[in-house]
């Protein structure tokens, strides 16, 4: 999923993800969310989902990070905020329907 971002971004024509969106768009405090960071994994087999939890000035924040292995190597496949109860597939669904409609 995001390797249109990726190939996006090393083209020059910008970034079309806020990176901080793998922290539910937190201010980022690194010393904070290391304080308070935990995760739980669950693998099965190409897939797997990892929980985190943080809290940043005072917020708790949780999401899910759901990853899957591609050529060896483990890549985002979806990023979903329960606190912000949002979904990158969601964003991604959104800009494809309005990318039909323009064409």
């Amino acid at each position: 999923m995001l390797d249109k971002s990726d190939a996006l971004r090393k083209s020059g024509q910008g970034e079309c993800l806020d990176p901080n969106m793998a922290l539910d768009n937190a201010a980022y405090d690194r010393a904070e969310i290391d304080n308070s960071l935990k995760t739980i994994e669950a693998v099965k087999g190409d897939e797997a989902k990892v929980i985190v939890a943080f809290i940043v000035a005072g917020n708790p924040h949780r999401l899910e990070w759901e990853v899957q292995k591609v050529d060896g190597d483990w890549k985002i496949s979806d990023l979903l905020s329960v606190t912000g109860e949002w979904a990158l597939s969601q964003y991604q669904r959104e800009r494809e329907r309005t990318d039909e409609l323009i064409a």
